[in-house]
């Protein structure tokens, strides 16, 4: 096995292990060990392999990381909500904090209102969030 397949595989465990950390921090040092495999692949010797590597992953650590972090806490909706958040339903049966259904895009949704709001059957109401599978919503 060479050394660059070496890096290669340590960086795919490290990505791997950064997916059930969840801490954003294991994915910078796993992309600058796909570039310290590049550098080894072209034939750089070891010190300058580990020079890359120490280099690229605290770059990557004080540069790239806050860029992830900024962007993933940024509320950037993706799915459910992006396609239904601030949209008008119509109120299909009693929706209060606790239960409630309501029809948007011809579809059937479990709802509950938010600020224990009471919504009578026949209401409209905007969507204002989504959690799991039931829409949150608000009056007009």
């Amino acid at each position: 096995m060479s050394l660059w397949q070496l890096w290669l595989i340590i960086g795919f465990v490290v990505l791997i292990l950064d997916v059930f950390a969840v801490t954003m921090f294991l994915v910078n040092v796993a992309l600058a060990l796909f570039l310290t495999s590049i550098v080894a692949y072209f034939g750089g010797n070891i010190y300058i392999q580990l020079i890359v590597l120490t280099v690229f992953s605290t770059l990557f650590l004080l540069f790239l990381r806050p860029l992830l972090i900024k962007k993933l806490k940024s509320g950037s909706m993706t799915g459910v909500d992006s396609k239904y958040y601030g949209q008008t339903a119509k109120v299909i049966q009693k929706t209060t904090n606790l239960d409630g259904r309501i029809a948007v895009y011809g579809e059937e949704w479990r709802a509950h209102s938010i600020n224990d709001q009471i919504f009578e059957a026949g209401e409209t109401v905007k969507i204002v969030g989504q959690t799991n599978m039931i829409m949150m919503v608000d009056k007009l």
